[in-house]
């Protein structure tokens, strides 16, 4: 009798384990990768936009600055931003790591910042980590985002 039901618990068990969902990283890779791409050209673009990206409790730990905490703030911080110069940058992705409903990217970006007082254009070259996060309908969105410079303070 032992054995019998040792069977069936193993049988139940084996069952539902097939029905644990499937995933598939390589998709999720996918879809992380062309959200960061998305928001980097939205960036680029000074496209207002950039919060459709981002979770309601967004955070962006900006090097120069507080972090802007949720959607408005940061929508305001880039506005600022914005307001005071143009940016195109190019990012590389260096890693991209999913586990689970979180993914994060390791990044760099190289570019260049355009005052709108007319003052000279200026290089820049940073490094970041970007963390996403799986919504309800599968779809992901930025959580986190922190980066700094590669450059010397005042270089």
């Amino acid at each position: 009798m032992r054995n019998i039901t040792a069977l069936v618990v193993s049988l139940v068990l084996l069952g539902l384990a097939g029905c644990a969902p499937r995933v598939d990283v390589a998709a999720d890779e996918a879809a992380v990768k062309k959200l960061f791409d998305d928001s980097t050209a939205t960036l680029n673009a000074s496209d207002a936009r950039i919060t459709d990206f981002n979770t309601e409790d967004a955070v962006v730990m900006y090097a120069d600055g507080p972090a802007a905490i949720g959607k408005p703030a940061i929508k305001e911080r880039q506005r600022v931003i914005w307001d005071q110069a143009a940016f195109q940058e190019t990012r590389s992705l260096e890693e991209v790591i999913v586990s689970g409903d979180l993914a994060f990217v390791r990044w760099t970006g190289r570019g260049t910042m355009t005052p709108k007082d007319g003052s000279a254009p200026s290089e820049f070259d940073r490094k970041g980590i970007t963390i996403f996060q799986r919504q309800p309908d599968n779809s992901w969105k930025t959580a986190r985002v922190i980066w700094n410079s590669n450059r010397p303070v005042g270089e």
